[in-house]
């Protein structure tokens, strides 16, 4: 199991010199949660699958993981506590584009001076576009998200084609990733 782009991206680039308190946001088996933990940060991880849960449990018992079930949308993200918020191909799940757009308001103010957020959302195009349960985003609204962060846009792109899901099934992917560095001077 191997880290998201955007974590790799985070790591590979150094934009978090020293240890962080992490939170990892529909964390699955917790690819991200562990890389980031085997790196020193500690990480909140959490997901609405206990399956999920019990197996990053097993997989990460001597690292500073604490990993709970639990939805994205009931998890209360504490003002200014984190130096990195990432919810990597897990919020177009919450369905509702206000519900994700008041997520990605708390993910911000849950960073600390200099926190890094990165996310994922899902566009027009995505395979799993027929499904009422899942939100798409246009790249207009994705420009009404980015201008809505408290800082500095340090990576956005917007990536089409075909890979593998979790589960190991082909699909047509239409990605806009961003990470963004919250500013110093700006009080969220």
């Amino acid at each position: 199991m191997h880290p998201s782009f955007l974590v790799k991206k985070i790591i590979a680039e150094n934009l978090l010199p020293k240890p962080v308190h992490a939170l990892d946001l529909g964390c699955g088996e917790g690819a991200d949660a562990i890389a980031l933990a085997m790196m020193g940060h500690e990480v909140d991880a959490i997901d609405r699958h206990g399956e999920s849960i019990t197996v990053l449990n097993q997989k990460s018992r001597n690292l500073k993981i604490n990993a709970r079930q639990q939805t994205i949308e009931s998890f209360s993200i504490t003002p200014r506590q984190y130096g990195l918020v990432v919810a990597n191909n897990s919020l177009p799940f919450l369905s509702d584009k206000g519900l994700i757009q008041s997520k990605l308001a708390d993910m911000f103010n849950g960073l600390g001076q200099n926190g890094v957020v990165a996310f994922s959302l899902f566009g027009p195009k995505d395979g799993w576009g027929n499904n009422t349960n899942i939100a798409l985003f246009n790249e207009k609204e994705l420009e009404q998200v980015s201008k809505s962060f408290p800082g500095k846009t340090y990576y956005q792109s917007t990536e089409e084609g075909y890979g593998l899901t979790v589960r190991k099934r082909l699909k047509f992917w239409h990605l806009f990733r961003f990470i963004g560095v919250k500013s110093d001077n700006l009080q969220v």
